[in-house]
């Protein structure tokens, strides 16, 4: 009788647990770690034949730029184990900065953003790393980087040039010199008077023009004001990646 009195007390126990645990919510696998890149274009389509959207990507003049970061299933005291690389399609260069932490969204613990990012001149792949213990990468996202040319520097026959001056101040007056810098830039161009004329030298960044030397190539100034338009060309890239 005690025998059965201790085996019906097992059996009791024994549903109860069983019970207990169909109330508990199943179990679920921990999501892998997920990061998306939001500010930049994504490409997503793994069966396009063309992975890049040319017209959809961003294009940039000014560096450096915000890098903003969806995440999922990354702890907030594993945040700076993220970090981004940045590979020039050009160049083939891929540099990684683990140096530049990214900064929780105080308003969102999924979203995180990279302050001064610096892109490369031309086309950029941008991947975002969580390395935990594999490296989990993001779809990569990407920029163009083109410099501003501008024209700096100005000088007609040494004197710097300033708004509303009369240029030359001192002889000589016919055969005059204009130089000037214009970084990032592949061509320099002056209209004068109608006509289009290219500067006669133009090597790292220096540009000069020569004045009435009797050349259609240079510069012919007629006597009294001469208004000179002074053009910097970038060339534009057009880059096809596969």
């Amino acid at each position: 009788m005690k025998i059965k009195q201790i085996r019906n007390k097992w059996i009791s126990i024994s549903l109860l647990i069983t019970m207990l645990l169909a109330l508990l919510p199943p179990m679920t696998a921990s999501a892998a770690p997920v990061l998306n890149i939001t500010n930049l274009y994504v490409h997503t389509d793994p069966t396009a034949a063309d992975p890049l959207v040319d017209a959809s990507i961003q294009r940039f003049t000014t560096n450096p730029i915000s890098l903003s970061v969806d995440i999922n299933g990354i702890p907030q005291d594993q945040i700076s184990e993220i970090y981004y690389e940045i590979s020039n399609v050009t160049t083939g260069i891929t540099t990684p900065n683990r140096t530049n932490r990214p900064i929780l969204n105080p308003n969102n613990n999924n979203q995180i953003t990279f302050q001064n990012v610096e892109l490369t001149e031309g086309l950029n792949r941008v991947v975002v790393k969580f390395e935990s213990s594999s490296s989990i990468p993001s779809l990569p996202g990407w920029a163009y980087f083109t410099p501003v040319s501008n024209i700096t520097n100005l000088k007609i026959n040494d004197d710097i040039f300033t708004e509303g001056g009369m240029f030359p101040t001192s002889g000589p007056y016919t055969n005059v010199n204009i130089t000037g810098n214009a970084n990032n830039a592949y061509q320099v161009n002056a209209i004068v008077n109608g006509a289009t004329f290219e500067a006669s030298n133009f090597s790292n960044g220096i540009f000069t023009f020569l004045t009435n030397t009797g050349r259609v190539t240079d510069i012919a100034l007629k006597p009294g004001d001469n208004q000179i338009q002074f053009i910097s060309k970038k060339p534009y890239q057009l880059l096809h990646y596969k």
